[in-house]
């Protein structure tokens, strides 16, 4: 049956990158159709692009930068296929000449007990993406 880990969380682009969205649905889109992606991460197209139907775009922002939602409950072993899609996803930033503005997010990652691991997130602020995790 194999292991699950269940992700949800969101990223919000930058208001000033809003009309570049298009740079976040890249990341998503480069992720799906990318042999070398799915080498490096051990997935085939097929599950990739499954997968990937988890992420969904706030049309427009209210007050703000546009959201990019992702939920999803993923077989274990491609976490790492989503985490590296909001590691890209922390970098994307407008910048000018007086600021530089980051995407800023978060998620949470609950696996389902087979492996024991403990509920974790995702805090992406800054062009990074800090993980933690903790005990219950």
């Amino acid at each position: 049956m194999g292991a699950y880990t269940e992700i949800k969380g969101w990223v919000q682009l930058p208001e000033l990158l809003a009309a570049q969205t298009h740079q976040a649905l890249e990341v998503i889109e480069r992720f799906t159709v990318s042999p070398q992606l799915h080498s490096r991460f051990n997935i085939d197209a097929e599950t990739a692009a499954f997968y990937n139907q988890g992420w969904l775009l706030q049309q427009h922002g209210i007050n703000g930068g546009p959201f990019l939602f992702f939920g999803a409950s993923i077989r274990t072993h491609f976490v790492d296929f989503i985490k590296a899609q909001a590691t890209e996803m922390a970098a994307l930033k407008y910048v000018d000449e007086d600021l530089t503005d980051y995407a800023e997010g978060v998620f949470f990652l609950d696996e389902d007990g087979t492996y024991g691991q403990p509920p974790a997130s995702w805090i992406i602020r800054q062009g990074g993406l800090l993980e933690s995790s903790w005990r219950r």
